[in-house]
């Protein structure tokens, strides 16, 4: 009896080491998550240790940022007393061919919305572009009617021809039955002018720069020297891939 209780005293040591240096093991291999060790433990979802980026993730790592998952992104920066100039930049990602996005500032009780980031049909259009004299404004013709956008303002073309964004209607005092609303088109079909505050954008791979400049001296500032400002996103819950967007910047600077 007591030969047999130490050969079986024997055999429990031996798995005993054997199941420790397996699942130290374990952990040092380079696999995705071998059963056993999901049995053990809980598998971390981190990147193989010295596994190349892949440049993908070099260009993402170029630029810190989160996921914007609601409606509506609001920030607060700090007033200056000089905000005729106000200059706003940040880098995101998004797929273009589905997202609008507005940019807005509150002015008094209210949110006005002062430019469109980005939209669907803007982001390609192969039209000729003309550049418009007076800040954050473009004009996109199919065939050059007018020289400026004043020019169309004194002489609008039929409202169903004539689409423009929410800021250039309430900039113009446009009536609703006096143009189509960009925002909300899904097709250029009929449209021969637009009017739009988006500007086309510098790129880094699927990285795109806003860089805007506006004047910001209606806007509210509240007891604690803020501004309240937002990003407006209304396709970001049917979007399957994430609107990605880095830290905003912005800059007051002195025009002499």
């Amino acid at each position: 009896m007591p030969t047999k209780r130490r050969f079986r005293d024997t055999v429990t040591i031996l798995i005993g080491i054997a199941l420790f240096v397996g699942i130290i093991g374990i952990g040092w291999l380079p696999r995705s998550c071998p059963l056993l060790r999901q049995w053990l433990a809980s598998c971390p979802a981190t990147q193989v240790a010295n596994a190349p980026l892949t440049p993908q993730q070099v260009l993402d790592a170029k630029y810190p940022s989160q996921v914007i998952d609601k409606e509506y992104a609001d920030f607060q920066v700090n007033s200056q007393a000089n905000r005729a100039t106000t200059e706003v930049k940040f880098e995101y990602k998004a797929d273009l061919t589905k997202q609008v996005a507005q940019l807005g500032l509150r002015v008094g009780s209210t949110l006005q919305y002062v430019a469109l980031v980005t939209h669907p049909l803007l982001v390609n259009l192969n039209w000729p572009r003309y550049s418009i004299t007076e800040p954050n404004e473009t004009m996109y013709q199919r065939t050059q009617t007018y020289d400026t956008s004043a020019s169309l303002k004194a002489n609008l073309p039929p409202a169903s021809q004539l689409a423009v964004d929410t800021e250039i209607a309430n900039s113009w005092g446009l009536q609703a039955s006096q143009y189509q609303p960009l925002e909300t088109l899904t097709s250029l079909d009929g449209i021969n002018y637009i009017v739009t505050t988006y500007t086309p954008q510098s790129t880094d791979g699927d990285w795109h720069f806003y860089d805007q400049t506006f004047d910001a001296t209606s806007a509210f500032v509240d007891q604690n020297n803020q501004i309240d400002w937002r990003l407006y996103l209304p396709n970001v819950a049917t979007d399957s891939q994430p609107f990605r967007m880095t830290t905003v910047h912005v800059d007051y600077k002195k025009v002499s």
